[in-house]
């Protein structure tokens, strides 16, 4: 929506033109918290748009409340700082949870596999049946793997970037 246009745009002027900010870092950080359609310039965009809007909003308050000035400079401070930080965090928080859950999940992947190559069926095919029947965010990773292979990698390069998108212990071993 417009929203997302904007800070898309606040934050291309952001990381392109200021190059203040890591796009690669912001990316991976966003993969891996499973957020697909945001880019690093839409955080960065949210995170000016935060910082702008909390303290105008504080400064409202204050006006409104009837707050002393020094209480109104000093909350207005302290939203610029929540607002240049919390979109951030919660990338953060929910990369963790994210790969948190991948690493929950995987002896049940493995079981899957193991039950199903010893039945016969491939490693691909194996893939595909454990993308099936798993949900959350290890079967998101597989059913995207399965998606590189149709265009075109191979198995180990689709695990390995299954990998790099996930980089946790138990993924990589």
């Amino acid at each position: 929506g417009f929203i997302d246009d904007l800070a898309g745009s606040i934050g291309s002027l952001l990381l392109n033109r200021l190059q203040f900010g890591s796009e690669e870092h912001l990316r991976k950080l966003l993969v891996q918290a499973g957020l697909y359609r945001t880019t690093p310039r839409m955080l960065r965009g949210y995170q000016v748009l935060l910082a702008l809007a909390l303290p105008a909003l504080w400064i409202w308050l204050a006006v409104a409340g009837s707050m002393k000035p020094a209480a109104g400079v000093l909350g207005a401070l302290a939203a610029i700082v929540v607002g240049w930080v919390a979109p951030g965090f919660v990338v953060r928080r929910k990369a963790e949870d994210r790969l948190y859950r991948i690493d929950y999940d995987m002896p049940e992947l493995i079981d899957l596999l193991v039950v199903t190559v010893e039945a016969g069926l491939g490693l691909t095919a194996s893939l595909n049946t454990a993308a099936s029947r798993l949900s959350g965010p290890l079967g998101e990773e597989l059913r995207i793997a399965i998606q590189e292979q149709r265009m075109g990698l191979t198995t180990l390069q689709a695990l390995e970037n299954m990998v790099s998108r996930c980089p946790t212990p138990a993924m990589r071993s």
